[in-house]
């Protein structure tokens, strides 16, 4: 007989034990008043079961005069340590029999009782079975499992959870609950993987939350309102990285809560957006860019990140700099795997990645095309097309990447083909087959021909970090005016070398060092600004002056103001001087004019009447004048 099947019959009889009368040495008193219940045990049986009540018997000896030992739990509900010691006695236990809120009891109990294995098997179970009544009860499990450095397990799931998929935190039914030290924890993190807008509506939420007494609605906000809800995210505010927003996004979003924001960051934040080019103002640390849940039945995002990397030519080991989205084109099954289907989707589609899911199998093959395709039939060149294979689509470390080794015959358009690396890898309708000829390596064991169970055609699009597109190419700084008005501006030499002589002559005896160090020059003779001649006690600098000196200029400009057509600036020309002065404006024509710089769609605004040009170009010409050149000649009519 099998020693196995011995089993059940000890744990039947352990049982029986639990339930003995007679032979009982130990009563435990559990739970506290008016709920307590009274529990008969075996000192030998909880000696070598659980390391706490081995403790607790060792200073709890058995009395000479027969009395019992007496052991009191009150941390412990009556009704979870019936199931515990049920446990200790067997070695089993049902959690499917138990609601969750129960099992989440049992594994605080297990601990505190040293039951290391239930620990390890009531954490498993939960990942296994509960992770979505987790995630919905989220500020529970994370309180309870960084409360307790035995459960590790669940310590790396509320880890892996805040950073990944914070929107099951954020959407959790609890998440108005959450205490602040948790919010903040999420919202700091570089790896929280969700763009900063959607992390500034989330902890707004949870202020709003705070104050249920406070209106959805900004507009409605009493002064005293935004000092609950400025107190409120006080502590929040720091790890907000507001310079991650696009301007529209600040505009829409952040624009109408502006009083809950310390007043040097709204100011820095406004010089930021408004002004594209300025690079003074310290930009936030981009989070981890987010893992695109990718719209695919072939591959996953582990597969979709490799091929990035080859795409960057990095080593598998080395971190993502450029986060890309695969765009899905074309799909085998959705669209049809005829040639002509292909090309009317994708012909003239450049960067696109193919992948194949070869039928009877779990073999996955592709390649990427940085050119346009097309149905010309001709060779197109370049150096940077790649074929590859997974033989295994769940071993991510299974595949075989091969490179374009003659460059000219990389890619073969056919009206009669679907994609073609030549013969590395082609599709005819729904079948295809791999060779080597104009690519480095072979990329299946076999150049037997295959069918396709499906294929999908992907747009691959190089997302750039919005800072990055900001960037200017200058490689001069000037310094304008004297003390205690300097401005610096930035510029291109080459420009300023053909536009002025004077420039010219300073640049000849300023030269770019090889070191990479930008050249600098200073014009100390040039104001950068008009004065303000109708009030000449003012200061030249707006940042030194007072209320009241802002107002006696509001007093001196009140008439003019209204015919200066500002939608007519730039979002620079308006952040640099009309900022600046921003007390003179009235408060209404100050919030448009923010809205409408800010958000670049904004349609809703009236703008300004253009002016005419405000300079009548003169003419290099002997034969016409500057009114036969403004003449508006056009062709079409003349024929």
């Amino acid at each position: 007989m099998d020693d196995y099947n011995l089993l059940p019959k000890l744990f039947q009889n352990l049982l029986e034990i639990l339930n003995d009368e007679e032979y009982y040495d130990v009563t435990i008193e559990v739970g506290n008043d008016p709920y307590i219940k009274i529990f008969r045990a075996h000192m030998v049986i909880l000696h070598y079961r659980s390391t706490y009540l081995r403790r607790m018997l060792s200073t709890n000896k058995k009395n000479n005069d027969g009395t019992l030992v007496h052991i009191k739990l009150p941390n412990i509900l009556p009704e979870i340590f019936q199931i515990i010691l049920r446990y200790i006695y067997s070695g089993r236990i049902s959690l499917e029999e138990y609601d969750t809120s129960d099992i989440i009891k049992i594994l605080i109990a297990g601990s505190e009782l040293g039951l290391q294995e239930l620990i390890t098997y009531i954490q498993s179970f939960l990942i296994k079975t509960k992770a979505n009544w987790m995630e919905q009860n989220f500020n529970l499990i994370y309180q309870t499992c960084f409360e307790n450095d035995s459960f590790l397990e669940l310590q790396n799931f509320c880890t892996n959870l805040t950073s990944e998929e914070p929107d099951k935190i954020f959407k959790s039914l609890n998440f108005a609950s959450i205490p602040e030290k948790l919010l903040i924890t999420i919202i700091q993190s570089d790896n929280l993987q969700m763009e900063e807008i959607q992390v500034w509506n989330h902890v707004l939420k949870w202020g709003l939350a705070q104050n249920p007494e406070l209106s959805s609605d900004p507009a409605n906000f009493s002064k005293e309102d935004f000092n609950t809800l400025k107190n409120s995210l006080h502590n929040c505010i720091p790890f907000i990285r507001f310079y991650n927003l696009t301007s529209d996004e600040f505009s829409k979003e952040i624009l109408p809560y502006k009083k809950v924001l310390p007043k040097e960051l709204y100011k820095d934040l406004l010089k930021y957006f408004l002004d594209s080019n300025n690079q003074s103002i310290k930009q936030s640390k981009p989070r981890m860019a987010k893992k695109n849940n990718i719209d695919s039945r072939i591959i996953t995002t582990q597969h979709a990140e490799l091929i990035s990397k080859w795409i960057d030519r990095l080593k598998i080991t080395d971190e993502i700099e450029t986060a890309y989205k695969f765009q899905l084109l074309f799909r085998g099954s959705r669209d049809g795997f005829t040639a002509k289907k292909f090309h009317e989707i994708c012909d003239y589609q450049s960067n696109t990645i193919t992948i194949v899911k070869v039928k009877d199998s779990t073999e996955i093959l592709g390649g990427y095309n940085p050119i346009e395709w097309n149905s010309d039939c001709c060779y197109r060149a370049t150096k940077d097309s790649f074929i590859f294979s997974f033989r295994n689509r769940d071993d991510i470390e299974s595949y075989i990447l091969s490179r374009v080794k003659d460059e000219q015959r990389a890619i073969f358009n056919s009206s009669g083909f679907g994609p073609s690396f030549d013969y590395g890898l082609i599709l005819i309708n729904d079948s295809g087959l791999c060779g080597k000829n104009y690519y480095e390596n072979q990329i299946r064991e076999t150049e037997d021909g295959f069918y396709v169970e499906e294929y999908e055609h992907m747009k691959n699009n190089k997302l750039l970090p919005q800072n990055l597109l900001m960037i200017e190419y200058y490689d001069i700084t000037i310094e304008i005016g004297n003390d205690p008005y300097v401005k610096f501006f930035r510029a291109h030499m080459v420009i300023l070398h053909y536009s002025s002589t004077k420039l010219q002559k300073i640049l000849t005896t300023n030269k770019r060092k090889n070191d990479g160090t930008l050249v600098h020059i200073k014009l100390p003779n040039i104001s950068p600004e008009v004065r303000l001649a109708q009030n000449p006690e003012l200061p030249s600098d707006p940042a030194n002056f007072s209320k009241e000196d802002f107002d006696n200029l509001r007093n001196n400009l009140q008439n003019c103001i209204p015919h200066i057509r500002f939608y007519n600036l730039s979002s620079n020309e308006f952040s640099n001087e009309v900022l600046p002065y921003n007390k003179i404006l009235p408060e209404e024509l100050y919030e448009e004019l923010l809205e409408y710089f800010l958000y670049s769609n904004n349609q809703s605004i009236k703008q300004s009447k253009p002016r005419m040009a405000t300079k009548k170009n003169n003419i290099v010409s002997k034969i016409i004048t500057t009114q036969h050149a403004e003449l508006n000649i056009n062709p079409e009519m003349d024929r």
